[in-house]
Order: structure tokens, then sequence, then C-alpha cells
């Protein structure tokens, strides 16, 4: 078995918000693992309090899958997540 799939995962700094560089760094990374590695689907999970990290996978092309209810453990208590992906034919 092949494994076709991977999770990418990103964190910016207050202070650089605001500035395209995460959905550049996304666009460029998931273009990147696409390629290099013959991906099919590169998914995300993020916290479903986080609208921007929303907004960077949409303008992706990124696409929402499901809630994730409880499923982050974040200061001491979890916390629901959101799952995103994008597949090979879609980019």
């Amino acid at each position: 078995m092949h494994v076709k799939n991977a999770e990418i995962g990103y964190w910016l700094g207050e202070s650089f918000w605001g500035r395209g560089i995460a959905t550049e760094a996304v666009r460029l990374l998931t273009h990147y693992a696409v390629d290099q590695f013959d991906l099919l689907r590169i998914y995300a999970e993020i916290f479903s309090d986080t609208p921007a990290s929303m907004r960077v996978l949409a303008k992706n092309g990124y696409q929402r899958q499901a809630h994730l209810p409880k499923s982050i453990f974040k200061h001491n208590e979890m916390i629901d997540g959101e799952l995103w992906a994008i597949y090979r034919h879609d980019i």
C-alpha cells in the first residue's frame, strides 16, 4: 500500500498576520508536495475558532470536509476542529 495522503500544518506569529504569508506558504507547499510526492490528497485539521486559517485554506482551493467536535487538545481542554482537504485533480 502506498501513502498518497498527507497533512499540512502552519502557525504564524501575530505580528505577521494579514500579509498573505500563510496563504502563499500553503500554496507553495501544496503544489510542491503534490508534485514531489505524487500525493492525491492533502488535508489540514484546524481549530474551529480560527476563521483566518479557514480563509487561507479556502483561498488555496481546500474545501471543508467535516466539523470535528472536541478533537484537538489545546490549553488543557478538548476543543472543536475542522477538517479541510484538497485533491490533486482540484489543484
